[in-house]
């Protein structure tokens, strides 16, 4: 079994950005059987700034992928 350790992160020193802003966009469908609903979905979210602090050129930003699926029960 692998020993976990914490660390702090300190951002001055790697010279990141602590805030960013961004956009997602999202599809998904859902299928009613009665009381019963399946629905799925998939999502992109990205950033829109540039994390890099160190002034080198390259860019850093936030991209993310989800997807989830799941059953909706109606009861009354």
């Amino acid at each position: 079994m692998m020993e976990q350790t914490k660390a702090d992160v300190d951002f001055n020193a790697i010279k990141l950005k602590k805030f960013d802003y961004g956009m997602k966009f999202g599809l998904g469908f859902q299928f009613g059987l009665g009381p019963v609903h399946i629905f799925a979905q998939g999502d992109y979210s990205f950033g829109l700034l540039n994390l890099n602090d160190s002034g080198t050129g390259s860019d850093i930003k936030n991209t993310v992928i989800g997807a989830s699926a799941g059953v909706l029960l109606g009861f009354k």
